[in-house]
Formats: C-alpha cells, sequence, structure tokens
C-alpha cells in the first residue's frame, strides 16, 4: 500500500491537501515529490498495477517545548494509477475514492496516528534534532504493509465519512478553519412524461490522465458544491468568505451566480450554468477559488468540461435530408429500374402503381427535411 503524505509546509502543498478532500470520488489527481522524499523501496518499484491501492495522509506539525512532530491524519483512500519519474522529481497520478471515517470516540484518530508514527521511514518535521541527524526528514512518498485503515462501506448519511475528516481536521493547526468544501459534481434536472423531475448526476469519464465532465449541450446543469465551516465564528464579520466560479465560454453561455457565500457552519450550494450549443465539441473549464486568498486557507478547484453535439441529432439531420433527396429522385423510371431487382411478385405490383408511388414520394419529401430543418434550428447554433 502506498501512503501519499502532504502537508502545509507551502501554501502550494497546503492547497494541494485542501484540493485532495474537495475533488468528487472518481477524480484525477496529482502528487509530485522530491525524489530525496520518495522511499528506495518505490523508486525500485515505479512500475505498477493500477489500481492499487494507497492512502492520502495530512501531517500536521505540532510543536512542544522547542521540539517540533507531526500527527498524521489518513483522510482518503486512492488507487494509483502511474508513477513518473521526471528530474529530480516523482509525480504520482492516481484515482481519488472513499473517504475515511473517524467515528466519534477518538479511538481510530489514535490507532492511524500510532500506526503511523511507528513506520521507520515516516516523514519528520525539519526542527526535529532529537535522534535524527541535520535535515533528515524521512520519506513523504513510502511503501507500507499491515495497513489498519478501514472505509465505513455503507454511511449512515450521505457524506458522512468526509464530515468526520473535516471536522478532526478543523481541530489540526495547520488546517484549522479553512474552508472545507467536497464538489459534488454536475447534474442534470429531467422531466418525464408524467412531469416528475428528477437530478441525476452527470458521470465524470477518465481517460487515466484527465477527469471530463461531459454536460448536455443547448441545456443547463447544476454545479452542487458541499461547504463545512466547523469553527465559524457568526459573531466575527472577518468569518464570511467568498469563492469565485469562473467559466469558460466556449462551452458556457451563462451562469447564475459567480460567487458562492460560505457564511455559515455548513450549506449545500448550488450554481446554474446554461451550456452552449456547439457544431463540434468543446472543452472549458470551470473553476472554484477564493479571490486575493494568500494565507491559502482554501482549495483551488478546476473541472474540465465538455459539451458535444449528440449524435443521434447529428444523424437525424443528415437522414432527413438524405431520405428528402431520396423521395424527390424518385420517378417513374427510377421505380422501373428498382422493379428489375425485385421477384415477379414485387416487380408486377410495382410497375401497375409506378406513377402513384412516385407521387407519393414527392409528396413526402418535404416531410424528412422539415424535421432536419427543425432539429438544425432547435439543437445546434444556427441564428
Amino acid at each position: 500500500m502506498l501512503i501519499l503524505f502532504c502537508s502545509a509546509a507551502t501554501a502550494l502543498y497546503k492547497r494541494d491537501a485542501l484540493a485532495a478532500i474537495s475533488y468528487p470520488k472518481g477524480h484525477i489527481f496529482r502528487f509530485r515529490y522530491a525524489t530525496k522524499y520518495v522511499d528506495q523501496t518505490v523508486l525500485d518499484h515505479l512500475e505498477r498495477d493500477t489500481g492499487e491501492r494507497g492512502i492520502i495522509v495530512f501531517a500536521d506539525t505540532i510543536t512542544t517545548t522547542a521540539i517540533a512532530e507531526f500527527k498524521f491524519y489518513p483522510v482518503r483512500i486512492i488507487s494509483a494509477i502511474r508513477l513518473t519519474h521526471l528530474a529530480d522529481a516523482i509525480y504520482v497520478d492516481f484515482e481519488l475514492g472513499e473517504f475515511l471515517n473517524y467515528g466519534s470516540d477518538g479511538k481510530k484518530e489514535d490507532v492511524w496516528n500510532e500506526y503511523l508514527k511507528a513506520l521507520g521511514k515516516r516523514p519528520w518535521p525539519p526542527a526535529l534534532k532529537s535522534g535524527r541527524k541535520e535535515g533528515e526528514e524521512g520519506c513523504f512518498l513510502l511503501e507500507a504493509t499491515g495497513s489498519p485503515f478501514e472505509v465505513t462501506a455503507r454511511e449512515k448519511t450521505p457524506y458522512e465519512n468526509w464530515h468526520t475528516v473535516v471536522n478532526h481536521l478543523d481541530r489540526s493547526v495547520n488546517l484549522g478553519k479553512s474552508t472545507f468544501l467536497l464538489c459534488l459534481g454536475f447534474y442534470q434536472i429531467r422531466s418525464n412524461w408524467f412531469f416528475w423531475h428528477s437530478e441525476s448526476e452527470l458521470k465524470s469519464k477518465n481517460n487515466k490522465f484527465h477527469s471530463i465532465y461531459p454536460v448536455p449541450m443547448g441545456k443547463s446543469v447544476v454545479l452542487k458544491v458541499l461547504l463545512s465551516r466547523p469553527s465559524y465564528d457568526y459573531d466575527s464579520p472577518e468569518s464570511v468568505r467568498t469563492l469565485s466560479v469562473k467559466y469558460g465560454g466556449d462551452a458556457f453561455s451563462g451562469i447564475s451566480k459567480e460567487t458562492i457565500g460560505s457564511e455559515s457552519r455548513y450549506d449545500e450550494d448550488r450554481t446554474v450554468l446554461v451550456c452552449k450549443r456547439v457544431f463540434d465539441s468543446a472543452l472549458s473549464v470551470v473553476s472554484i477559488e477564493e479571490t486575493g486568498d494568500k494565507t491559502a486557507r482554501s482549495p483551488r478547484l478546476t473541472l474540465l468540461t465538455k459539451v458535444r453535439v449528440p449524435t443521434w441529432v447529428m444523424l437525424l439531420v443528415i437522414g432527413g435530408v438524405a431520405i428528402s433527396t431520396l423521395l424527390l429522385a424518385l420517378d417513374e423510371q427510377v421505380l422501373r429500374f428498382i422493379a428489375l431487382l425485385l421477384d415477379d411478385a414485387w416487380r408486377s405490383a410495382l410497375d401497375r402503381n409506378v406513377k402513384a408511388i412516385a407521387a407519393i414520394g414527392k409528396l413526402l419529401a418535404p416531410f424528412p427535411i422539415a424535421v432536419s430543418a427543425y432539429l438544425a434550428f432547435k439543437r445546434l447554433p444556427i441564428k
């Protein structure tokens, strides 16, 4: 099992830690490590089976009597995709999985923390000098066996696991009072023949390099975000935070609001985006971040979306034109030629009614082209 440690040593690392618990399950994410912080066992076996289980652990720095130490918070299971050695760094691409559940009694937190502290190659804060060489900081990417980590298979309430992780991280030194959010993804509201409306999730498509969120052309989608601020202070105006939602114009033509307000301990935010009509597939980015955040108290999320013309629309448009052209081309000579290819019974019937069939064909010719024109003006970006 791979163990991927992250910390708040820099603003970049802190945002990575926050983002790792903010993307939906199945999203492809990347951590990078300098080779000096990677266990030699991992360096010797970079070629690994896709789907190898791993875990993300946040290392929180605590200091007592001038001695620094880490307290470890395991947060999320991952599935490794690839480990790549480029220059002097190891890049780990992985798929985000389930969150751990800390429970309510604190026993799991103690067990997990002690297990990670007992690992011989686990990371150490740079300020710790007791019994270690100068500059020796251990490994932030290592391999371990005998994992005690468990995931609750069935949550009592939706996103219960994520909520227990957030509650514990909010009590940490380095991530306390951060903006914790979980992007639930894009949803589409559908209606059926009986005027019932339902909300369905638009699942992301992964190509093992990127997560792409398909959105329907010419319709609207809802971007859902779950927010949690356990230590939010209602009496302090400074506690209010505003996240900006930005979108690319290639795939979207409008948005219901451009900000997400964090003004309470918990909230589910819904932002409606209107998808454009396109002639060809278009990629666009939807991003969520706190403008002017210099202390890395909020994550920066980037969702790659794709809008494309539905295949059935193109088939019906092209098919309608083709059928209308064929019906207009039907005359007596064409029908008599077709009759030569049929057996005797069909040939004689066609010969007797050749004029009537040709006339009916010309009368029906406008209907397929009318359907094609309707779909073109209704579905395609024709003005």
